[in-house]
């Protein structure tokens, strides 16, 4: 199991992810009772502890195999950033979610930009440079 996670989702990013964004949509659905909160809050959590680390290590592989450096940070934003939008959004449409665009939205303005400074972060690690 270990292995999978090493592999192929970032199990740091995917905690940290999970109760960040899993407490953020809680707030967004507050108003419709604790209890559809809590579903849209949890639906969010799972989703971004398995896929968030997914687009996240997804992102880092990008972002160091591939040359030129504008080119490999352009695909590694992109590509693992268009994928958990469209993945947020669907889950979000699926019945449970009281505010589906609402709870969507902090993943459309923070996947981007975030996704962008990890594999800027990551191909400056894995090129061995300290600045």
């Amino acid at each position: 199991m270990r292995t999978f996670f090493d592999r192929y989702i970032d199990l740091r990013m995917a905690i940290a992810g999970a109760f960040v964004m899993g407490t953020v949509v809680w707030w967004i659905n507050r108003d419709h009772g604790p209890m559809m909160a809590s579903l849209a809050a949890l639906k969010q959590g799972a989703y971004t502890f398995f896929f968030g680390g997914f687009v996240t290590k997804t992102c880092e592989r990008l972002a160091v195999e591939i040359d030129p450096a504008a080119l490999a940070l352009t695909l590694a934003t992109l590509l693992p950033g268009g994928f958990a939008i469209g993945a947020t959004l669907l889950v979000h449409h699926m019945r449970g979610t009281p505010e589906p665009f609402a709870s969507a939205v902090p993943t459309i303005l923070m996947a981007p930009p975030s996704l962008l400074i990890l594999g800027w972060l990551h191909r400056r690690r894995s090129r061995g440079l300290r600045r």
